[in-house]
């Protein structure tokens, strides 16, 4: 959306694997009809983060998998008018490798649909571990979050910072949720008391694991978010401060906090 935005990606080779650790350079450009105007160029930072994702396999038994996702960030992207942009990158592996790929388009839109930065969240009650027979009933992730204790409602109630995670590490279609959820539990202990840290699950799980259907909650539909996953930071006052859409790192994390805190 217009504004400051957080813009993320990979490299891939022909083959399908990860280029790591590469030196990137972006020229962003808005296209007018048959125009197109360079807007500006900025260098992507490299972050890694890994995790844990549980794999139904046919025969019904859970597996567990290591993940490690590479990916690039430029954190304050300037996208300062609506339309069809693109993009074009030229990068230099560890190895010293060029690699370099032009206008990949992609639209620029007056708002998000999103919760916005500066916006306070809906009052959501999610179900917390008081309301069900198991936390299963509430968390896909291989063992409890311990992020299943409050509602949204009674995080903006208790006047406090507050991270809410929108991730479904069994069942996401992008296979970032587990990483970015373990990312998550990392911190969490590091910040409490506080800070409070709510994890809901974005889809039906009584359809998803009965019926292998994923339909979004009634929950998700409020945040207006249409992927997974999707993380918020919340101040004391309960407005939005940063929002992560995919993948994103512990220390990203870290650093909205500790601003907050600061203050």
């Amino acid at each position: 959306n217009v504004g400051e935005n957080r813009f993320t990606f990979v490299i891939a080779s022909r083959d399908g694997q990860i280029i790591e650790n590469a030196d990137v350079e972006l020229q962003f450009q808005i296209h007018e009809g048959e125009v197109i105007r360079p807007k500006f160029v900025s260098t992507a930072i490299y972050r890694e983060i890994k995790g844990i994702t549980p794999h139904v396999h046919p025969d019904g038994e859970i597996h567990e998998h290591i993940d490690a996702r590479g990916f690039y960030v430029v954190d304050n992207a300037l996208f300062d008018e609506m339309g069809v942009w693109s993009v074009s990158f030229v990068a230099s592996s560890a190895s010293g490798e060029g690699l370099g790929v032009r206008d990949l388009a992609f639209n620029v839109n007056e708002t998000s649909a999103a919760i916005s930065i500066g916006a306070r969240p809906p009052a959501t009650e999610n179900l917390i571990v008081s309301d069900v027979v198991s936390v299963d009933e509430l968390c896909t992730r291989s063992s409890d979050d311990g992020m299943h204790h409050f509602s949204v409602s009674e995080a903006l109630e208790q006047r406090k910072p507050f991270v809410v995670a929108w991730a479904t590490p069994m069942f996401c279609a992008s296979t970032m949720c587990g990483p970015v959820l373990d990312a998550i539990v990392r911190i969490a202990n590091d910040y409490s008391p506080a800070v409070n840290f709510v994890h809901i699950e974005p889809f039906d799980l009584e359809l998803a694991r009965n019926e292998g259907r994923l339909v979004a909650s009634d929950l998700v539909m409020e945040w207006g978010i249409a992927s997974e996953p999707w993380v918020f930071v919340m101040d004391s006052n309960g407005q939005v401060v940063s929002q992560f859409e995919g993948l994103v790192t512990g220390d990203e994390i870290r650093s909205s906090l500790d601003l907050i805190l600061s203050d």
